[in-house]
């Protein structure tokens, strides 16, 4: 048995190479290394190529979408598909340009305007409405594919001075801005006329500017905008009722009155009417009647009358009288006698004639409707 002893002179360079001296170790790392080249050549090989034909496909789609724009495009319902920059804009001017310049039809419940697009500021711009759907030259790739695979409908791109839209709107408060109407009761003649009651409306300035600027080129009719309404406080219902209560009775039918020992005379139905008035208070409809009115319109009738001082006999109850007429509390109105109610909404036409002699009579007096006029 024999023993070396190790060379602690030998340099590192020495022993690496004394060791890497392996003929089957060299050769294994050289193909080892060998094979990752050539894998890396194979997926550069391949990247490449796919760079190359990304490359052919973007190239040939520039090619062919050119200026064109996509074939399925539409600027607001005009078909622009197809057709070069130029050609679209040419089309566009000819077919939209005369919707961009008429007026617009504009409404607030029952009120109508028109506003005219020049003088609200709002335009058309056509080139950037063809560029936005898709028109002219572009080395976007976007744009490329939207050209190549058909596009879609698009709106026209405005041009809008907001200062002047809000000015033209401002003007429209004129027409649309209006407060609330009552119903109202007359009589024209004997006939009964009812004024309509209308809410009241004020337009939402702002509200009604974004709103013209949305469906600019896009309404087929008329263009209702925003506004605050305000009831009236009188309403048709409340007329109708009156109407019905009150105003047809009054004039239903003349009114005799006859005075002891002095005759008698008749008050019309129009001598009523002319002196009767439905006056608007605390949101109802008061009957107010005009008493000298009355009495100056029937004077000729009741000239032959004696009139000395206000006093009126009713059934057999004496008492005296004023403007308004009421029957004494317990007294009791004789056969074909109308008795005076103190509410508007009771009284009958023969109330309403006794109340034109408030100048008074010297004679008892009897008041009878000709007609049932309750």
């Amino acid at each position: 048995m024999t023993t070396q002893t190790p060379r602690w002179d030998v340099e590192p360079d020495d022993a690496i190479i004394e060791e890497s001296a392996n003929p089957e170790d060299a050769q294994a790392s050289a193909g080892s290394l060998i094979v990752r080249r050539i894998n890396w050549l194979i997926v550069a090989a391949v990247v490449g190529g796919l760079l190359v034909l990304l490359g052919i496909l973007y190239v040939a789609g520039y090619l062919v979408a050119g200026d064109k724009l996509p074939k399925k495009a539409q600027i607001s319902g005009i078909a622009v598909g197809g057709l070069h920059r130029s050609e679209a804009i040419d089309k566009l001017t000819t077919e939209l340009g005369p919707r961009t310049v008429e007026p617009l039809n504009l409404t607030v419940r029952d009120n109508q305007a028109q506003l005219k697009p020049a003088d609200a500021g709002i335009a058309v711009d056509y080139g950037q409405s063809v560029d936005a759907a898709g028109g002219g030259k572009s080395l976007n790739p976007v744009r490329i594919v939207k050209v190549l695979t058909g596009g879609s409908a698009t709106d026209a791109v405005l041009v809008v001075d907001d200062a002047k839209l809000r000015g033209a709107v401002g003007n429209l408060t004129a027409p649309f801005n209006h407060p609330p109407v009552d119903a109202a009761v007359t009589y024209h003649g004997t006939k009964i006329k009812q004024k309509h009651a209308g809410a009241g409306t004020t337009l939402q300035q702002d509200s009604a500017t974004v709103l013209i600027k949305r469906v600019f080129l896009k309404a087929t009719g008329p263009i209702e905008l925003p506004a605050d309404i305000a009831e009236p406080a009188i309403t048709d219902e409340e007329a109708d009722a009156v109407v019905a209560s009150f105003a047809k009775p009054a004039v239903a039918a003349p009114v005799k009155v006859t005075v002891s020992g002095a005759g008698s005379f008749q008050v019309s139905p129009h001598m009523i009417a002319a002196s009767l008035a439905f006056v608007p208070q605390n949101g109802a409809l008061v009957p107010v009647l005009d008493g000298k009115k009355l009495r100056r319109n029937a004077e000729p009738a009741i000239k032959k009358v004696e009139l000395v001082e206000p006093r009126s006999v009713i059934g057999g109850s004496v008492m005296s009288v004023g403007t308004a007429r009421t029957v004494a509390s317990g007294s009791s109105a004789g056969s074909g006698l109308t008795p005076l109610f103190p509410l508007w909404k009771t009284k009958t036409t023969a109330a309403l004639a006794a109340e034109m002699v408030a100048g008074g009579l010297s004679k008892p007096m009897a008041v009878t409707a000709l007609k049932s006029s309750v």
